[in-house]
């Protein structure tokens, strides 16, 4: 599911600029990895899907710029709450 969404991204994304930061597919591959392993304890049905976050939400280790220009540098130490 990972690697269709990363492809999707990236067949679609630069027609459609819907995304200022993208994780790292590596990163986010071996995430999804680890979440798999661990996948048989969890009934949730939306657990381990991959999902975007608007980029005025504060996310630990990503970019986050709000759509400006002052932040395009800023790289959040902790999650919005």
């Amino acid at each position: 599911l990972v690697k269709e969404t990363y492809s999707q991204i990236e067949k679609l994304d630069s027609k459609l600029h819907s995304f200022i930061t993208i994780k790292d597919k590596s990163v986010a591959l071996k995430e999804a990895e680890e979440k798999d392993k661990i996948r048989k304890n969890d009934s949730s049905i939306v657990f381990g899907l991959p999902f975007a976050v608007k980029d005025a939400y504060v996310t630990k280790d990503l970019q986050t710029t709000a759509g400006s220009k002052l932040l395009e540098n800023f790289n959040s130490p902790y999650n919005a709450t």
